[in-house]
């Protein structure tokens, strides 16, 4: 169970501990305080900070936790964690507006800000087409389990987007798929990676597994699986 944590708010002077989760676990904590490898790894001490902010344990928030736990240590100092932030790159932001469109584009302006690692994408249900100039389009990054990273781009359209823009399945959108097996089916939700229209291929990702598929188009948001893909495969 996790604890209460009453967040200390100080300045650190030095470089905090990376986390990736949604929670700062135990496993966590002793890479700064080794005797807190003792515990389960996944034992949680508090909710872990938004990309881009800080949060820590001052030395008494350590030393009160480890006596809850029956942990005895010297450690005294202030340990901060913070996601790891990186600069998007522009070929990543153009792969996923291609996947998208089904077409070339022009990227003239994006995030600059940092973001956590993860899925780039930018689906059409956020692209603000204008038919003379440059269009604002807003996306995300994908990161942890299910979070979104808000990011954007100015980008420079050419006459395929139309096409694109009318297709069945949006890349970036809920979509549902049927598993066909011989006279059984089995029905479930994904989310497009790509965009197609009705008998095309497109990929597709269980944000269940994390793991991704291609499917065939057959209507408004809807793809079909055959059994080359097992049902258990998909609901994993």
């Amino acid at each position: 169970m996790m604890l209460p944590i009453l967040w200390t708010v100080f300045s650190f002077a030095g470089a905090c501990l990376s986390v990736n989760g949604d929670k700062i676990t135990a496993k966590d904590l002793a890479r700064a305080v080794p005797e807190f490898a003792a515990l389960p790894g996944n034992v949680s001490l508090g909710f872990a900070p938004l990309p881009g902010a800080r949060r820590g344990f001052a030395g008494a928030d350590i030393q009160r936790i480890a006596s809850q736990y029956g942990i005895k240590t010297e450690f005294r100092d202030a340990v901060c964690f913070e996601w790891p932030m990186q600069r998007l790159e522009r070929s990543e932001v153009l792969k996923s507006m291609r996947e998208a469109l089904g077409s070339d584009v022009e990227v003239q302006e994006y995030s600059l800000f940092p973001a956590p690692p993860g899925q780039i994408v930018f689906p059409l249900s956020g692209l603000n087409r204008q038919p003379q100039g440059s269009s604002f389009w807003r996306g995300y990054v994908q990161y942890g389990a299910d979070k979104k990273f808000n990011i954007w781009a100015k980008v420079k359209l050419d006459a395929n987007v139309t096409a694109a823009a009318r297709a069945d399945v949006v890349g970036g959108t809920k979509v549902t798929v049927v598993v066909r097996s011989g006279a059984a089916e089995l029905k479930l939700e994904a989310q497009a990676i790509t965009s197609g229209s009705k008998g095309q291929i497109v990929t597709i990702r269980n944000p269940r597994s994390g793991r991704s598929f291609v499917a065939e188009v057959t209507g408004r948001d809807s793809v079909c699986v055959e059994a080359v893909v097992s049902q258990g495969e998909m609901e994993k």
